[in-house]
C-alpha cells in the first residue's frame, strides 16, 4: 500500500512537471491522467 502511494505521488509529480514543460498539455488531460492513476491504485 505504501509503495503504491509513493509510486502514485511520483507519477503525479511527473504529470505536473509535464504540464510545466508543455504549455499545450490540457488541464483536462491532467485530470484524466490523475483519475487513471487513482483507478489503478483502487484495483490493487
Amino acid at each position: 500500500m505504501t509503495i503504491q502511494l509513493i509510486l502514485f505521488l511520483l507519477s503525479f509529480e511527473n504529470i505536473l512537471s509535464l504540464a510545466k514543460n508543455n504549455d499545450r498539455l490540457d488541464p483536462v488531460m491532467q485530470i484524466i491522467a490523475f483519475e487513471i492513476e487513482e483507478n489503478d491504485l483502487d484495483k490493487n
